[in-house]
């Protein structure tokens, strides 16, 4: 006789009920975390569009986004090349104690 292992009807058993097991355990979780995202509601007033292409550079406007303002400003070309000369140490205390990124 072979020295071959035969399934036998208890391990049929435990490896079925594991497999239910399993199957109810992602049944209950699946509620749980499901009801972690986010509603419909909100998911729509994520996102806003405004039309930009009529602001004149120099001018600004103000839009509301969930109830907040928000500020867009179309810069000029010299309030642009003031901001990428614009020296960091000068303004903010993270970059006068010379942890400079550059």
């Amino acid at each position: 006789m072979s020295d071959q292992k035969k399934p036998k009807r208890r391990d049929f058993l435990f490896t079925a009920s594991y497999a239910i097991g399993a199957v109810g355990v992602g049944a209950a979780v699946w509620p749980l975390v499901d009801q972690m995202n986010p509603d419909k509601s909100v998911k729509a007033l994520a996102s806003t569009e405004v039309d930009v292409s009529s602001l004149e550079p120099g001018k600004s406007i103000t839009v509301l986004w969930r109830g907040k303002p928000v500020f867009i400003k179309r810069r000029t070309e010299n309030e642009i090349a003031e901001a990428r000369a614009c020296i960091w140490c000068n303004i903010h205390p993270y970059w006068r104690r010379g942890y400079s990124k550059t």
